[in-house]
């Protein structure tokens, strides 16, 4: 009994050692506990304060992130711009490539141009030499070409007053060739044969023909020396008077005569200018086209300080090569079997446009169509 209670005893000294020694460790255990409390409190803060870093390094890195991607955008410019600038570099390297080869050249021109000026002063030198030489027989010559000129007019007007003085001259006697022509007829015309008639016949056709040709003659010497002062014409009536001399012969060729309404009013001599139109419409008539009635007009249009007349036809019309011969005197392109007349219409038509300072031509397609076009100043001195 005794020892089991002293093994019960010693059991619990040895329990008590043992609960001592826990104690013990439990003491220490707590007290690491609290240790490691405060440490775990020291690492909650720091883990806070690592958090609160992390988010400010977040919202860092967010804008950090938002300019690098502002950046990019920048650097694509950049680049987009840099490449423009490359290109703008190489058209303006190219450019001034250019130039630089435009200014060589320009100074090769410029360096021929010093020679050719060169050359061009010592010629003006050698020019002011002759011109000093040559003026000096400059007013003999002057005075000699207005005494050529004077001599000139006054051998035009006695050309005309002698053209004028042997139309009236010449018709005198041709009137009595004519006259005996006729005595002859009716003294011997029971005596004369055939072939004497056909003589006599010959011989008054010839007078006639000589007569109209001395007539033609007289009106074309007196253009411009009759006494019809140049004043305000209407070409509207000029046209009219015309065509009312030509009535007969337009009847006769059934032909569509039309002028244009704004037809001008010009400064000139009113007989003149109607025998103008008289002869130009006179000649559409005559030389219509056999297998077409005749279709004539008459316009105007302006043409700087001039009126530009026309009269344009439907007739034979005229071969290129006699454009210029018309208008000679006595010109005909036709045999005089074919179309009457001595060939004077027109020269008298060049005389009268001339005298009224313009000028004639005429424009035609053989077998189609002719227009005769002259030109009259809007302003007559």
């Amino acid at each position: 009994m005794d020892s089991d209670l002293v093994a019960a005893f010693a059991e619990c000294s040895e329990i008590q050692g043992t609960l001592v020694l826990i104690g013990q460790r439990i003491g220490e255990s707590n007290a690491k506990c609290v240790e490691m409390r405060g440490n775990l409190a020291l690492r909650g803060q720091q883990v806070e304060d690592i958090n609160r870093k992390c988010v400010e390094l977040r919202g860092t890195l967010a804008l950090r992130s938002h300019e690098i991607e502002v950046s990019e955008h920048e650097l694509v410019e950049i680049n987009v711009s840099l490449a423009l600038k490359n290109r703008q570099l190489a058209e303006f390297n190219a450019e001034r490539n250019g130039i630089a080869a435009a200014l060589a050249l320009k100074d090769q021109q410029l360096a021929a141009s010093n020679v050719s000026r060169d050359k061009a002063l010592d010629a003006l030198v050698f020019s002011h030499q002759q011109l000093a030489e040559s003026q000096a027989g400059h007013k003999g010559a002057k005075a000699e070409l207005a005494v050529t000129n004077r001599q000139l007019v006054e051998s035009n007007d006695q050309l005309e007053q002698f053209a004028y003085v042997a139309s009236h001259d010449l018709r005198e006697p041709l009137r009595m060739v004519s006259t005996y022509i006729a005595l002859l007829e009716r003294r011997c015309g029971d005596r004369l044969d055939d072939e004497e008639r056909e003589f006599l016949e010959f011989a008054r056709e010839g007078a006639q023909r000589l007569d109209r040709m001395v007539l033609d003659l007289l009106e074309y010497s007196l253009v411009g020396r009759t006494d019809d002062a140049f004043a305000p014409v209407s070409m509207a009536e000029v046209v009219e008077a015309a065509i009312h001399d030509l009535r007969l012969a337009i009847n006769e060729a059934s032909a569509e005569i039309s002028a244009a309404v704004d037809l001008p009013t010009v400064t000139g001599s009113r007989e003149e200018l109607v025998c103008l139109i008289r002869n130009l419409v006179g000649n559409a008539l005559k030389y219509r086209h056999p297998s077409r009635p005749p279709v004539i007009a008459v316009g105007a249009t302006v043409r700087g300080r001039e009126w530009v007349m026309s009269v344009s036809d439907n007739g034979i019309g005229i071969a290129p090569e006699y454009f210029e011969r018309i208008f000679d005197i006595f010109q005909r392109l036709h045999a005089r079997t074919a179309y009457e007349g001595n060939g004077i219409g027109l020269a008298i038509s060049r005389r009268i446009v001339e005298h009224h300072g313009g000028r004639i031509w005429v424009e035609s397609v053989p077998e189609e169509t002719t227009t005769f076009s002259f030109t009259l100043p809007m302003d007559q001195e």
